[in-house]
């Protein structure tokens, strides 16, 4: 008996052990199941408070005046292939001339001089209605509804008076009243051409609503020889400034004079090119009012390379001379993005601190092109990881550097809540790569789309104004619509498509969104700083006019889809939901060779609830559309 009470003693311990290790068990899997639901990544979206409007004007583009092959001379239009796509996404700020460009731009080449003769194949001269300033110049084009695209290309030796003389080349007859636009001067790249100038430019703005941000030359004028040349006087360049503020804002009968300048031009006055434009069809003034000084002229790539000393004290002189033309504009400064660098020239003041400083009484805005990263070939491959996750963590640090600049601001100028920032440019810059599908892949979309919507979420705190990106169309290796000049067709890249889901966001009231995700880890190289905190996702929520709810989600990671729930506070949505993804087979995954490699794609949704999980594919945006349950 006491064996079997024992035994009995033993079976007792044995069951009892085993309902406590089930217990326990079942504790450890509630446990484990809560920790699991802490820890799955989830994006908050709270439409019960106050909402912030979108601002629109972030939603920009450059056009490079020289390169865009977007403009139809024969129409003074844009070119029927290229229509459709930019009003997909028709940009609400565009940037001109652009870029590097700006600093060897003469804006009055772009002005049209009108025949006052008819003049066909096998003449040899043709008469002008003004007397052209086209000292050293060979070439021009004839531009009316009989010439080609780009127009009908001439040769001339010169011009006597307003006859321009030993012309030929050209392929059809011209009418009386034809346009004539000079081709590059010396000093120029010779594929300059003005065909698209700041009359076309204007126009394509006011048809598309566009605001327009005009960068002026800085950097070069025409010397004595008729060269353009940094060794034209800073007089001129001044004058010449000032002269197209006239010619957009002006009024014709403003009697103002703007001077001589040292190489002996007469900028006349005010109403003297106020009235050219009353001539050339706009009788209004334009009221251009974002103007910018220079273009990166921190780097020794930029012709006429300067000091921030030497920046700041012309740039003062350049917003003087244009504000006395007209009050209104806004002028703005070169930056650079980050606050602790010097330019390339400089041995000892810091450019940002050093243009601050000296132009914080007439500065309106400080300019900032963000390309994160920014190296060589031999600093990360542009094919390679981490490459890669510096793009996946660019505009993380894009928003850190921006952030700087304004506390800088703050800290320098006394009126710093009137200076404003402007991202005229931004992207990303393998710098030393000549192949297309380094500048515009899937990961280049990612960025952009990244950017502007952190732009979206802190644009207000940061005082950021405007954002125009680099660039809408042309043939270079950057731009979002591809441009051949050979066959006369486009591509989408990718950013184009991350560009027409983000413009979603125009007209829409922001909700506050929180993300609780994890952090990935980037390298140090080129401009990128080493990171370990950036946030694998990032998520922007906004509601139309209609009650609409639009989201837009970013995973940065570069392998891994990422499953997360979406959290909708305030909102009861209907069950389906409309779903489009940009992804790829990888982060370099491009339309250079196939233009459907990287396109938009259609998600699956149907069970939309206020609280509801979604795996988000690696290296990918998605916009979500939901309507709101009746």
């Amino acid at each position: 008996m006491k064996q079997r009470k024992n035994q009995s003693n033993r079976l007792f311990f044995r069951s009892a052990g085993g309902v406590a290790a089930i217990i326990y068990g079942f504790v450890c899997l509630l446990a484990f199941t809560a920790c699991s639901a802490a820890s799955q990544p989830a994006i908050t979206i709270d439409l019960t408070k106050p909402k912030a409007a979108a601002n629109p004007y972030l939603f920009g583009q450059n056009i490079p005046f020289a390169l865009s092959g977007m403009w139809d001379s024969r129409t003074n239009g844009i070119s029927a292939g290229a229509e459709s796509l930019i009003h997909r996404i028709a940009p609400t700020a565009i940037r001109f001339p652009g870029g590097s460009l700006s600093d060897l731009y003469l804006w009055e080449d772009g002005l049209s001089n009108r025949t006052t003769s008819p003049v066909k194949p096998g003449d040899t001269n043709v008469s002008l209605a003004d007397t052209p300033n086209w000292i050293r110049v060979g070439q021009a084009r004839f531009l009316d509804v009989i010439s080609g695209q780009f127009g009908d290309r001439l040769t001339f030796s010169g011009n006597e008076g307003t006859t321009l003389m030993g012309i030929g080349g050209f392929a059809a007859p011209h009418p009386v009243g034809t346009s004539v636009r000079p081709e590059s001067r010396p000093g120029q790249p010779e594929w300059f051409n003005n065909c698209y100038g700041i009359d076309e430019h204007m126009r394509f703005a006011d048809s598309t609503g566009a605001l327009p941000v005009l960068t002026v030359n800085f950097s070069t004028g025409l010397d004595k020889t008729g060269q353009v040349s940094t060794s034209a006087s800073l007089d001129q360049r001044i004058k010449r400034a000032a002269a197209w503020v006239a010619y957009l804002n002006g009024e014709p009968g403003d009697i103002r004079p703007l001077g001589i300048d040292p190489e002996g031009n007469d900028w006349k006055t005010v109403g003297y090119w106020a009235q050219k434009r009353v001539d050339r069809g706009r009788q209004a003034p334009w009221r251009a009012i974002w103007w910018e000084i220079g273009n990166e002229l921190y780097s020794r790539s930029e012709v006429g390379c300067t000091t921030a000393r030497d920046y700041g004290k012309s740039f003062i002189l350049f917003a003087q001379a244009m504000k006395t033309v007209d009050p209104a504009i806004k002028v703005g400064a070169v930056g650079m993005s980050r606050s602790d660098w010097k330019g390339e020239i400089d041995t000892l003041d810091k450019w940002n601190e050093t243009v601050l400083n000296m132009t914080r009484d007439v500065l309106d805005y400080v300019i900032v092109h963000p390309y994160y990263p920014s190296a060589v070939q031999s600093q990360a491959p542009f094919d390679g990881e981490t490459w890669y996750k510096g793009v996946m963590a660019g505009a993380w640090q894009a928003y850190a550097h921006l952030k700087d600049i304004r506390s800088l601001i703050d800290k320098i100028c006394p009126r710093s809540n009137r200076i404003e920032l402007a991202i005229t440019e931004y992207g990303i810059w393998p710098a030393d790569s000549q192949e297309a599908r380094d500048f515009s892949s899937l990961a280049r979309a990612i960025y952009d789309a990244d950017l502007l919507m952190i732009l979206l979420q802190h644009g207000k705190e940061l005082g950021v104004s405007l954002a125009t990106g680099w660039n809408l169309h042309s043939n270079t290796k950057e731009a979002l619509i591809r441009y051949d000049w050979k066959t006369d067709t486009r591509v989408a890249r990718p950013q184009f498509y991350a560009f027409e889901l983000a413009r979603r966001f125009i007209g829409l009231s922001l909700a506050e969104t929180r993300i609780d995700c994890p952090p990935f880890s980037s390298s140090r190289f080129g401009n990128m700083d080493a990171q370990d905190d950036v946030p694998v996702l990032n998520a922007l929520a906004g509601v139309d006019p209609t009650g609409r709810l639009i989201l837009l989600v970013v995973n940065r990671s570069l392998q891994d889809p990422v499953t997360a729930s979406i959290n909708l506070r305030g909102f009861r949505p209907r069950p389906a939901a409309s779903v489009r993804c940009v992804t790829g087979r990888g982060p370099g995954a491009n339309n250079e060779v196939d233009p459907t490699s990287v396109i938009p794609t259609p998600g699956d949704l149907r069970r939309a609830w206020p609280t509801f999980s979604y795996k988000f594919p690696a290296c990918s945006l998605t916009q979500f559309e939901f309507e709101p349950e009746p």
